[in-house]
């Protein structure tokens, strides 16, 4: 009876293993998917953060310093390290106020 516990045992080590090892690979496809995906994602502006508290593992390493904000709105002192923000930011802040004014001046001359 003792040979077979010990058996068993055995087994069960060696299962264990071969599941920390199939563990490892994942991670270590996933941490390679999540790097391509904040390439991929930091070429329009995007930054990919892991969520490290399910999978402590996974981490990009050293982070990387932000762009700088070169761009500056026209109309006010905003600034922006891409144009796709600077673009929504336009017409969100300034657009409105000139469709407003559009509107008053309509009114107004009939």
């Amino acid at each position: 009876m003792a040979a077979g516990v010990l058996a068993s045992l055995k087994k069960l080590t060696h299962e264990r293993e071969r599941l920390r090892e199939r563990e490892r690979r994942i991670v270590a496809a996933e941490r390679g998917q999540v790097r391509q995906l904040d390439r991929l994602l930091s070429s329009i502006g995007y930054r990919v953060i892991p969520d490290n508290k399910r999978h402590p593992a996974i981490s990009l390493g050293t982070r990387k310093r932000a762009r700088r904000k070169t761009l500056k709105c026209p109309k006010c002192d905003r600034r922006f390290s891409h144009p796709l923000p600077m673009a929504r930011h336009m017409t969100a802040t300034h657009e409105a106020r000139r469709r407003a004014r559009k509107a008053t001046t309509k009114t107004t001359k009939k």
